[in-house]
């Protein structure tokens, strides 16, 4: 368990819909805007390249933790359309936390950020057993230890045992509000209890040529996915050619233009007007479409004109720490999945006697006052996450089954 956050769709073959569910962290109660001391004398930084902190303390340390979601948003997912029991489902989770052996790929990454784990004691305990990263397993001959999260195999087992109540009321809040008020953290007891995935009955739908984009609704990503569609669906890209020097150009120009569109514009509708329904336009996105040039890259790539005025708030990086998964069964139940800690071992606490590693969501808030994704109270991140899930709405097929997503 990482106490993260993520977003799916799943698709219903009982009522041919999709639902969005949003399981995002929360900024705390007790967060304000200026939490945050900014470090004038370092460039920007992080995935979204908000201005550098003092410390990096909005990605790494106590105040960088979000509200989690993640245990809410799956269990929800699996009390709605469940055919398993939870403790079913766990079970597997369980035996990996009881001990696994890692490949060389974790082992390497855990060895590359060592002079950072050991800062924790808690996660070094974990993913330095011995003060070295677990070791891989090489040569069948040569056996090694597994990397063992018995704290967390315990927590799991009572999670399968008291649902996610446990998680955000029970044993495992006490142990997680004890280690937020040991450290220094934000989270309270109330925002642990309050806490609520945010269910969309209705997804987000646009129409790529003979295609339909079924997506979450923002703040996510989806809508910077509608938007390069639609850019794209201007251009021959079949006749320009994907792997062409013209094709990666026209890609690389409509995601550009769209991405400068999603750092202006999109935040939490809670608390912005923001302009998403005219961003996903035809209309609009013809008019975005004017600016690319297939011979040459452009000197510089500005927002669009929505119709709104707001403050742009940084450009984006990506840094590769987040799950997805698609999964579609026999009967065409169909899920499109992302869960993420925000940053590769999130903040790097774990909670001491849970095994539950805690996230970095307030990252992905923009860390000065007064902008459109900066910080406030219940606030919901703007993620990169972008669940869809596409249909074929003409010719091969007019069966609205669903198929796989291509570029």
């Amino acid at each position: 368990v990482t106490d993260g956050g993520g977003a799916m769709i799943v698709h219903d073959p009982k009522t041919a819909r999709d639902v969005a569910i949003d399981f995002l962290p929360r900024v705390p109660g007790a967060a304000v805007a200026d939490m945050f001391e900014l470090d004038a004398h370092r460039p920007d930084v992080g995935m979204y390249q908000w201005p550098a902190v003092v410390d990096d303390a909005n990605f790494v340390g106590p105040r960088s933790i979000g509200v989690p979601g993640t245990v809410a948003g799956l269990c929800l997912a699996h009390q709605r359309w469940g055919k398993l029991s939870l403790e079913a489902v766990l079970e597997p989770a369980i035996e990996l936390a009881e001990g696994h052996h890692v490949d060389a790929y974790i082992s390497a990454l855990t060895a590359s950020m060592a002079r950072k784990l050991r800062q924790y004691p808690e996660a070094a305990s974990i993913f330095l057993p011995d003060g070295l990263p677990p070791a891989a397993s090489v040569r069948m001959y040569m056996p090694v230890e597994p990397l063992r999260q018995l704290d967390l195999a315990r927590t799991l087992r009572r999670l399968a045992k008291n649902g996610p109540d446990e998680f955000y009321l029970g044993e495992t809040s006490r142990l997680i509000l004890k280690e937020m008020e040991r450290c220094g953290a934000l989270i309270s007891a109330d925002d642990l209890a309050r806490y609520r995935p945010v269910v969309h009955e209705e997804t987000r739908k646009a129409d790529y040529r003979e295609f339909t984009v079924s997506a979450l609704p923002p703040p996510c990503g989806a809508n910077t996915i509608i938007e390069t569609l639609n850019i794209l669906e201007t251009f021959d890209v079949a006749g320009i050619g994907r792997d062409t020097t013209e094709g990666l150009n026209l890609m690389a120009q409509a995601q550009a233009l769209s991405f400068q569109d999603r750092f202006a514009f999109l935040a939490d509708p809670a608390f912005h007007n923001i302009p998403d329904e005219v961003l996903m336009t035809k209309e609009y996105a013809a008019e975005r479409a004017r600016l690319i040039r297939l011979d040459r890259k452009p000197s510089r790539i500005e927002p669009g004109d929505p119709g709104s005025s707001v403050d742009k708030s940084g450009t984006p990086q990506d840094r590769s720490c987040t799950t997805h998964l698609g999964v579609v069964d026999k009967n065409g139940m169909m899920v499109s999945l992302t869960n993420t800690m925000g940053d590769l071992w999130g903040s790097f606490i774990v909670a001491k006697d849970t095994g539950v590693l805690l996230n970095d969501g307030m990252v992905w808030f923009d860390p000065v006052p007064g902008r459109i994704n900066s910080i406030a109270p219940g606030k919901m991140p703007l993620s990169a996450m972008a669940c869809v899930s596409i249909t074929a709405i003409h010719p091969p097929s007019r069966s609205g089954r669903p198929v796989p997503a291509r570029s």
